[in-house]
């Protein structure tokens, strides 16, 4: 959050007012937003994944394609 006011005071120096000037300030939170929340859910998708390995093991479902692989040569 800090840093979107950072980006937002920066920017809002940087710009000049009206219309235009508050649409693009909009665009540059909206896209600071959108990247966060995708930078949360791969951190979230990698400790899901982490912790799957841990309860079912490192083999599973890749050893199965490499099974039917072998067996189709």
């Amino acid at each position: 959050m800090d840093k979107m006011l950072e980006l937002e005071a920066e920017y809002r120096d940087q710009t000049a007012s009206g219309p235009e000037g508050e649409r693009r300030r909009w665009v540059q939170v909206y896209g600071f937003s959108y990247n966060e929340s995708l930078t949360a859910c791969v951190a979230e998708l990698e400790q899901l994944e982490r912790f799957t390995k841990l309860i079912v093991g490192e083999q599973g479902f890749d050893d199965y394609w490499e099974e039917s692989d072998s067996a189709a040569d």
